[in-house]
């Protein structure tokens, strides 16, 4: 064999540097989903591992609100949210979605509150589908799975996304929200989109 012209043994075709760059193609879009998974894996150890060495992430008034509904039942003509109403006057400041699901939740854990963290992440975990789908539509599916770790590398989306309070899903609620009105608008419903 005869040295080629980069300093390889052997000859140096067209075949051997599509060889190499399905390679690199294949690695670089391992490394994307890798990344991602290890994200995600990283965002649920932390309010996890959090809440089972006693400290779980949480806000107190939404927490609160949780808890006394866990207590008491879910009660939206006598709302209390805890911290906020001194006087016990309902005023209410939003639908009390999460803070219900949560109650359910920690009832179910039998009043563990890292139960409230593992309600959030799996509000949360709802929202990587229109991430994915975001990405794939822009750069297609290789660039989806860089998206996706790009979104879970945020720190505010780290935090929230396991934190015992609605912050989560109202970001998801957000990206079904741009998701659903891209998708509509994109086929000429731009009257459905304005509803979505």
């Amino acid at each position: 064999m005869r040295k080629g012209t980069w300093g390889w043994k052997g000859d140096f075709s067209v075949v051997t540097a599509r060889r190499f760059l399905n390679h690199a193609h294949v690695k670089c879009k391992n490394s994307a989903f890798l990344i991602a998974s290890a994200l995600v894996l990283l965002t649920i150890l932390y309010p996890v591992g959090s809440a089972l060495m006693g400290f779980p992430p949480f806000r107190d008034i939404h927490l609160g609100t949780a808890l006394a509904y866990m207590k008491e039942g879910v009660d939206l003509l006598h709302p209390k949210i805890v911290g906020f109403n001194a006087n016990d006057l309902p005023a209410i400041q939003e639908f009390p979605w999460w803070q219900a699901g949560a109650a359910w939740a920690l009832r179910l854990a039998g009043g563990w509150w890292g139960a409230a963290n593992l309600f959030s992440l799996m509000i949360f975990s709802l929202g990587v589908s229109p991430v994915f789908r975001m990405g794939k539509r822009m750069l297609g599916e290789e660039g989806a799975w860089w998206v996706v770790a790009a979104f879970l590398a945020q720190p505010i989306v780290f935090l929230y996304a396991g934190t015992a309070s609605p912050d989560g899903m109202s970001l998801v609620a957000a990206l079904w929200a741009y998701d659903r009105i891209r998708a509509y608008a994109s086929h000429g419903g731009w009257t459905r989109a304005v509803i979505a």
